[in-house]
């Protein structure tokens, strides 16, 4: 980066050698920049000493080199400047965990602002894979299972994300205990929520028992367990301590019963 000034014109004419090969010959800044223009020129070279090397040398005895600054951007073996890349894409499955067999969607850009020339390959853990962006897998058997997912870019991988998934026996709950599963309704509110949220059960004899909070890799971020015999249809939770963000909240009641839905955090 350099500027021009006025009337300048052959005052600063100089060659410009970066590790020990011209880039730039019989330049000359003021008949390229405006007065008080900033000129910037953008330069690919390779250091292979870990030493970045450049000279300077005049033309014609206008012994004026002139730079003004300089910046060094490292470029990554993709072909992506590394302070430019965009960051890893947000990756998410709903549900996260259910009594198997549970059939799962994943998303492979939630925000929709990841590159749209990545290419995906998610393993499943069960067995099965897919390239696809949004894949939808279902779980048969029991079990927890860690959901790879490689993104890459022309063939060059450039990211690992890893999503967690937990199948119960379709009989059982988490504790081994028998569960006969009754269709109820749970209303969360506020929603977006910065301080707490409000859990409301809608049904003649289910009641809350517990909450998760998952973050979106599927890792569990706070649990809620009211005393036994403070089990009720509705319950506050404090949400201060988390993060901005999207959340997925798991209520159970006490007959096993569960069911997911998103939390937005905002601060």
């Amino acid at each position: 980066v350099a500027t021009g000034v006025a009337g300048g014109s052959g005052k600063r004419v100089f060659n410009v050698n970066i590790e020990g090969d011209p880039v730039l010959s019989s330049f000359d800044i003021n008949a390229e920049a405006a007065p008080g223009t900033v000129l910037t020129k953008t330069i690919d070279v390779t250091v292979s000493d870990g030493e970045l090397t450049m000279n300077f040398s005049a033309q014609g005895g206008a012994d004026q080199p002139k730079l003004s600054a300089f910046e060094v951007i490292e470029i990554d073996g993709s072909g992506l400047r590394t302070n430019q890349q965009q960051a890893a894409p947000l990756l998410v499955a709903s549900p996260m965990e259910g009594s198997g067999p549970l059939m799962v969607k994943f998303s492979g850009d939630l925000l929709g602002t990841a590159d749209p020339e990545l290419s995906y390959y998610w393993d499943f853990g069960d067995g099965n894979a897919s390239k696809e962006k949004n894949p939808v897998n279902i779980f048969t058997e029991p079990g927890v299972y860690e959901v790879k997912a490689r993104i890459g870019k022309y063939g060059i991988p450039l990211y690992t994300e890893t999503v967690m998934v937990t199948v119960w026996d379709e009989s059982q709950d988490q504790d081994g205990e028998s569960v006969v599963e009754q269709a109820v309704t749970i209303a969360m509110y506020p929603n977006p929520a910065s301080t707490f949220v409000n859990l409301r059960l809608d049904h003649p004899t289910e009641q809350i028992a517990e909450v998760r909070i998952f973050d979106l890799r599927g890792r569990l971020v706070n649990t809620f367990v009211p005393a036994e015999d403070q089990f009720s249809k509705s319950y506050e939770i404090s949400v201060n301590d988390l993060a901005a963000g999207l959340y997925f909240v798991s209520t159970i009641t006490d007959s096993g019963y569960r069911d997911m839905q998103r939390l937005i955090i905002v601060r």
